[in-house]
């Protein structure tokens, strides 16, 4: 009882912040922004209770111009990977592609969802989110040039390849498209494997349980960057990316 009574309370203390975020985000101007999300992140992987261990060389973070690919659990996979990435590179900003509908649905009867509905895209701005809509070639292509615009202005895109969430956290297969456009434009992508000793991430259509989020060992293993995209075969840089993130589950 006390026990799930703290966990409400953190939960609570979590959504203030995500708000706080938002508002401030229309307050400062991005370079002070920047620093006050990455407190506030820090913030919250307390709240959350996460263990993050470090694995491999962190310092290929400090690259700019970096399509970083990592499998994906769920909603909670963004805290560690930005604050891993916003300890290691603090000079440029980490955007990410994500579904348009990651947050938010006023026809939800979840009420959560229905409250973020209502700050939907503040909250996807100041979170430097990029939503995209599956199977629409117009918003893929806008996707593209998004993609190709902001590496070009030496900051880096976070991207989840198999475009679902995995209950164990396992890819079973990435989209072909980035790894065409990296190929095409050469760009270097870092792959990072996500781990937690729990299995909490939800499968497509399962419901969302938030309290599964919490109190968990994280483990987050940099790969070696995958450069000179240009010379190698798409499919090629696809089987090689997903080896290095699954390797880890396997050993």
């Amino acid at each position: 009882m006390l026990y799930s009574l703290f966990l409400y309370v953190r939960l609570t203390f979590i959504l203030l912040f995500i708000f706080t975020n938002v508002v401030q985000y229309h307050l400062f101007p991005i370079w002070l922004s920047k620093i006050i999300y990455y407190r506030m992140n820090k913030i919250v992987i307390f709240l959350f209770g996460f263990n993050i261990k470090l694995l491999g060389n962190v310092d290929n973070l400090a690259t700019d111009n970096l399509v970083i690919m990592c499998n994906h659990y769920d909603g909670m996979d963004f805290f560690p990977l930005f604050d891993l990435f916003y300890d290691y590179n603090s000079e440029h900003m980490l955007f990410t592609i994500v579904k348009d509908d990651i947050v938010g649905d006023v026809q939800d009867q979840n009420m959560l969802s229905y409250i973020f509905s209502l700050i939907k895209d503040s909250y996807l701005k100041s979170s430097a989110f990029i939503p995209y809509k599956r199977s629409d070639k117009d918003s893929g292509s806008q996707i593209r040039n998004i993609i190709t615009n902001t590496l070009d202005d030496d900051n880096s895109i976070l991207i989840f390849p198999e475009g679902t969430s995995r209950k164990d956290g396992i890819p079973k297969d990435f989209k072909n498209g980035i790894f065409e456009l990296c190929c095409e434009k050469d760009f270097s992508i870092l792959p990072i494997t996500l781990k937690y000793k729990k299995n909490i991430g939800t499968e497509k259509g399962e419901p969302l349980i938030v309290f599964n989020w919490f109190d968990n060992d994280v483990e987050l293993h940099i790969h070696d960057t995958i450069d000179n995209c240009r010379e190698k075969k798409y499919i090629d840089v696809k089987d090689e990316t997903m080896e290095s993130i699954c390797r880890p589950f396997h050993t």
